[in-house]
């Protein structure tokens, strides 16, 4: 049976931490009601057998928080890049997509999307 996707919590980790010297990998997922493949991972996040709960919840949280981040810098990033597409095109309406791509180092297909979101704008009278 497939289970959903879920987080494990500090708890959860406790109860790793006691029991996964003492019980089969698999039958200690079913127990704890997460995929065999999400327990492995998670014992991955500490040294082989020196699984502790605090320092796989430390992991966790230094993880998701460098996520974050990547997450923003990759937002930042391609609203620099509509932005300096915005300015060609408002220079240059009928700029060739494909030599404007190779010139700023954007993928044409985000070239591409970007031209559409200016050109609806422009159509529906939209200022970004």
């Amino acid at each position: 049976m497939a289970k959903g996707y879920s987080h494990i919590t500090y708890d959860t980790r406790v109860m790793i931490e006691k029991l996964y010297k003492k019980v089969r990998r698999d039958d200690l997922a079913d127990v704890l009601g997460i995929t065999s493949q999400s327990l492995y991972r998670e014992l991955r996040r500490c040294p082989p057998k020196c699984y502790t709960a605090e320092e796989a919840e430390a992991h966790a949280k230094r993880r998701s928080e460098e996520g974050q981040q990547a997450r923003r810098k990759a937002i930042r990033k391609q609203t620099q890049e509509y932005h300096l597409v915005r300015g060609i095109f408002g220079v240059n309406p009928e700029a060739d997509v494909e030599k404007l791509s190779q010139i700023t180092n954007i993928p044409e297909e985000r070239m591409k999307k970007y031209v559409n979101r200016l050109q609806k704008e422009r159509k529906g009278g939209k200022r970004a």
